[in-house]
């Protein structure tokens, strides 16, 4: 059952040009890591330190066992089996746009922060939400970029800054 939930949430994130998974947050993807490497690597140290060999060829023995199986074995079937984690945050944000009734794609200019507060002022007490804000300088002013995820019954005056 896990591994459906997985696989359907890659497929839900899979990018629709070219298939590409989103990149996972840099956390996650180390945790995903450790997880698979850390009982791979005890198991191969445990048999190497109480192999009789020369201390050398038990350095060289853990070096590319340890490359090879992080390499080719932990990394991608972390990556895999884990996929649904990894790429949660993405998943759940992609489910939030897909459900609101309606998606608003907003420009606003302001020449102060104060304009930026009341245009979210607005858009709360409209009972609309900020999905996504971008902001950037223009010329002396900023230009904040947002979608805003709204109920159908809200129109572009209750999104309008009076």
């Amino acid at each position: 059952m896990k591994r459906r939930d997985s696989e359907t949430a890659g497929a839900a994130l899979a990018c629709d040009s070219c298939g590409q998974l989103p990149h996972p947050e840099k956390v996650r993807l180390t945790l995903a890591n450790v997880a698979a490497m850390l009982p791979i690597e005890l198991l191969v140290h445990a048999a190497v330190v109480h192999a009789a060999l020369p201390y050398v060829l038990k350095v060289l023995v853990l070096t590319v066992t340890a490359t090879v199986l992080v390499i080719w074995v932990a990394e991608p079937s972390a990556r895999h089996a884990l996929r649904g984690w990894l790429h949660a945050p993405a998943l759940r944000h992609r489910c939030r746009l897909r459900s609101s009734p309606s998606l608003w794609h907003i420009h606003a200019l302001a020449d102060n922060p104060d304009g930026q507060q009341k245009l979210a002022e607005t858009i709360s007490k409209a009972g609309a939400d900020i999905l996504i804000q971008q902001s950037r300088g223009v010329a002396g002013a900023v230009l904040g970029e947002l979608v805003v995820g709204a109920p159908d019954h809200v129109t572009h005056a209750d999104l309008s800054i009076h």
